[in-house]
């Protein structure tokens, strides 16, 4: 009954790199943001802060209790109870390769933590970032609406967002989307702000078809979008 329990709180990925290699993906700040998201303070002794702010929502606040360099880093929470810890091992594999194995205390993150270690061998071995790879886009250019230029005929005080630009060829035009157009509503969620629609667009995924309800000269415009993929994110880059 131990092992399933064990085995639902740990991540795995193997990277074609050697270990020293991956550590530094761990700890430095100007490597973390290429798979992981921003680093707010690194200080890499024993008793010093490892606070990491990842882009997926992944929220790192620790005390490094343990380090052994290019081998194992055992964070303390600051916010978790005395006994749990957060245990980082870099296992030298065959051909230079490294199995990484984050244990964590809470089951709800170790998730994700899966699509983690998944970002960071896809960076890594191919160029891929798939938070960006995986990210819907929707091919237009919104904006807010200024207080002066309501009221809007069909859209209620607050709400809406502008479309200054449509792409010509992309999903939104494709779906009859027009520039001017105010998006009121994107999946059944209303919209305050250019912010809240392009989270909302980000957090889908290419191919993803969503309901978007518009105004048009105060009439009311539905439709389905088909989300796609940003160009050029599906595959590494270019050599130089």
């Amino acid at each position: 009954m131990v092992a399933p329990t064990q085995e639902s709180l740990r991540a795995q990925a193997v990277v074609a790199h050697p270990p020293i290699e991956v550590w530094r993906a761990f700890t430095r700040p100007e490597h973390l943001h290429y798979w992981f998201g921003d680093a707010g303070e690194i200080d890499l002794r024993v008793g010093g802060a490892f606070v990491v702010r990842a882009s997926s929502g992944l929220k790192l606040d620790a005390t490094i209790e343990r380090l052994v360099e290019g081998r194992r880093l055992v964070l303390r929470p600051t916010r978790c109870g005395d006994d749990a810890r957060i245990e980082v091992d870099f296992v030298k594999l065959a051909g230079a390769e490294t199995r990484i194995s984050v244990t964590h205390p809470d089951a709800e993150t170790v998730e994700g933590w899966r699509d983690a270690l998944e970002n960071l061998r896809s960076v890594w071995d191919d160029g891929i970032d798939l938070r960006e790879s995986r990210a819907g886009v929707m091919g237009i250019g919104p904006r807010g609406i200024d207080s002066s230029e309501r009221p809007i005929p069909g859209v209620h005080d607050g709400l809406g967002v502008r479309l200054a630009a449509v792409l010509s060829g992309g999903p939104a035009e494709k779906a009859g989307l027009r520039s001017g157009d105010v998006v009121i509503s994107f999946n059944g969620a209303a919209l305050r702000s250019e912010t809240e629609l392009v989270e909302r667009i980000r957090s889908c995924r290419p191919g993803m078809e969503v309901a978007v309800q518009a105004v048009r000269d105060g009439r009311p415009v539905n439709v389905t979008v088909t989300l796609a993929q940003r160009p050029g994110r599906g595959s590494p880059p270019p050599a130089p």
